[in-house]
């Protein structure tokens, strides 16, 4: 009879593998944190068909076929999970009232940030090319594939703003696949994760962000520009805090 394993769950690592984990635990940690962000007015249909049946659409004051939603450019050059850029589009909300910003989708450079991001905040991200430039302006865009843009952002700095960037209170959507059983996932809850920024600068911005080529693949087109609402540049530290919270299983 062959040996037994001895494997056993209270030996298991944070993350997989297990003996050797890819990530650790919250919170994670940034410093030199270059953020370039974009709110603007959007359609609600459009927001509505993205936004999980738990939340709410934000109302826009005269405006109710309306949606707030945003747009963000990151780079990340040190972090407690390594350096990377990031992208991401999402939809300001409410959850029992409270205000929530719905991750609808993001993009990072790095495998460490991506499995991280899915697998213990529910944050829907893809690998992507995510140059972040500092030239005459601050510009990035998401290439996927590399040469295929979708998505991009230039701004300049031009007031400095009296106040630091606020918390982002994100609401995400955790779904494990079922591979016995496809058409009902192994697990699908509703996150909440904060992101709190400190010891830094925000600053009001000129400039503006496109949807460069529409991809299916890729859809950040499907929440069109409408309005602009603010453009800001945040620089400075930033941490994705502990503990996350599980807000509902269904």
């Amino acid at each position: 009879m062959g040996k037994r394993g001895a494997l056993t769950k209270d030996k298991f690592g944070f993350s997989m593998p297990v003996d050797a984990p890819l990530y650790g635990r919250l919170p994670v940690l940034y410093k030199g944190v270059s953020m370039m962000i974009y709110e603007y007015v959007t359609s609600a249909d459009a927001a509505a068909a993205l936004l999980p049946a738990q939340l709410e659409l934000l109302d826009v004051p005269g405006a109710p076929n309306a949606a707030l939603a945003m747009v963000l450019f990151a780079e990340y050059p040190w972090s407690t999970i390594g350096p990377y850029n990031e992208a991401a589009q999402a939809i300001l909300c409410t959850y029992k009232g409270k205000p929530m910003t719905y991750a609808v989708r993001l993009h990072v450079t790095t495998d460490r940030a991506l499995t991280m991001g899915r697998e213990c905040g529910g944050f829907a991200k893809k690998l992507a090319v995510i140059p972040f430039v500092r030239d005459v302006s601050y510009a990035s865009w998401v290439e996927r594939p590399a040469g295929y843009r979708v998505c991009s952002g230039v701004m300049e700095s031009s007031q400095r703003l009296p106040k630091s960037l606020d918390p982002i209170q994100f609401a995400s959507l955790r779904v494990m696949p079922n591979i016995a059983v496809p058409d009902k996932p192994s697990l699908c809850q509703l996150m909440h994760t904060e992101w709190v920024f400190t010891n830094g600068e925000l600053w009001a911005a000129n400039g503006s962000f496109a949807f460069d080529t529409p991809s299916d693949l890729d859809p950040y087109h499907k929440l069109p520009f409408l309005k602009e609402v603010a453009t800001m540049l945040y620089m400075g530290e930033m941490q994705v805090s502990a503990p996350g919270e599980i807000l509902e299983e269904f």
